[in-house]
């Protein structure tokens, strides 16, 4: 038989053998990466006008990638465009490089067949208001002129018609706080319409009686980036 040896009964009755004591270095090194991990870093704010910058910088890029320059009025309605509608969207690093990323990514063959603030607006609706994009495309004939009611258009005020593309805008997915500068973006996108509703007013006509250029470039525009060509 077996003698009993030193442990064996702690061992039989759930005892356990103490840790072994880790070498001083050791302690030392957990203590120090501890202290590193528990330093706090204040990352610099974020500012408006750090927004500002990185929109400028990566809409030069956009320009000198594709050989574009942009003129006076162009930059006039882009100005209006970004500080009254896309400012408070584009507030982030990560918003500002999504937006001119896919800007970028889809201008490509359409350089010169397009007006191309009438892309930028386009593509930010497509990228950031996806379902007032697809609503466009479904109603374009209201805000291109093209439509073949043209005369109801005309009757219609312009506060029903702000109405009707408000609760078409809402159930489209648009957050209330956003349908109020997505309706200014149309009003923009579509320079022809009546500027008091911003959208669906009959196209203004020119001396000439026909519908003026910036309704054929806003309409050219619109189809090129149709949702069904993205």
């Amino acid at each position: 038989m077996r003698s009993r040896q030193p442990g064996d009964g702690d061992a039989g009755h759930g005892g356990t053998h103490p840790a072994p004591r880790l070498p001083e270095w050791r302690l030392r090194a957990r203590e120090f990466l501890e202290k590193i991990i528990q330093v706090r870093l204040d990352l610099p704010t974020f500012g408006e006008r750090d927004a500002y910058v990185l929109v400028e910088r990566s809409l030069a890029a956009v320009l000198n990638a594709h050989n574009l320059t942009m003129t006076a009025h162009e930059l006039q309605r882009l100005g209006e465009a970004y500080h009254r509608y896309l400012q408070s969207r584009l507030r982030t690093p990560r918003a500002i490089k999504r937006f001119f990323g896919q800007v970028d990514a889809t201008l490509g063959s359409l350089v010169g067949n397009v007006d191309f603030v009438d892309f930028l607006i386009v593509t930010f609706l497509r990228t950031n208001e996806p379902g007032a994009y697809r609503l466009l495309w479904q109603h374009r004939a209201e805000p291109t002129g093209t439509s073949v009611d043209l005369l109801s258009v005309r009757n219609e005020r312009p506060e029903q018609r702000t109405e009707q593309w408000t609760d078409r805008l809402a159930q489209a997915g648009v957050a209330e706080q956003h349908v109020k500068d997505v309706i200014g973006l149309m009003g923009l996108l579509f320079p022809h319409c009546d500027r008091r509703s911003a959208m669906g007013a009959a196209p203004r006509p020119s001396r000439s009686g026909a519908v003026s250029a910036a309704s054929t470039t806003s309409t050219a525009t619109w189809s090129s980036v149709s949702p069904k060509t993205t």
